[in-house]
């Protein structure tokens, strides 16, 4: 296996390897460097999570090489969204490289597209507007 070759896991274990090598924690102690790498509102939010919630790819380095890279909700409050903890999507560990799964795309079709956008506008629409009369 030569040093470019990427394995290919499915999201759990992807998420089994970061814990386990302790990425996040070692975040907090600063062993780590999280860098943003994207940070923006997401357009239709699929979960739950409170108005103003950023959607952010953050790069995890070490040494100034790149050792994981994760998507995470970032609340209001600074706490993070959806389960708490940053979802991995690559990791090297050693010279080993971890990548997701790529899956077949879903086929949704436009109508369905539509209702999904008129629905969530709808709901930031009166969630901007319950903010700003709170104010």
């Amino acid at each position: 296996m030569s040093a470019n070759d990427i394995i290919r896991v499915d999201e759990w274990k992807m998420r089994e390897m970061f814990n386990e090598a302790g990425f996040y924690e070692r975040t907090k102690t600063s062993e780590i460097e999280a860098k943003i790498t994207r940070n923006k509102h997401p357009n239709w939010i699929a979960a739950w999570l409170p108005f103003c919630t950023y959607s952010q790819e953050v790069s995890y380095r070490h040494n100034g090489q790149e050792v994981a890279r994760v998507h995470q909700y970032l609340k209001p409050d600074g706490m993070l969204g959806a389960s708490g903890l940053p979802d991995p999507k690559r990791l090297q560990i050693g010279d080993v490289k971890y990548r997701l799964i790529t899956k077949p795309g879903v086929e949704i079709p436009w109508w369905h597209q539509w209702l999904r956008r008129i629905f969530w506008w709808c709901v930031n629409r009166v969630l901007a507007w319950s903010l700003a009369l709170s104010r």
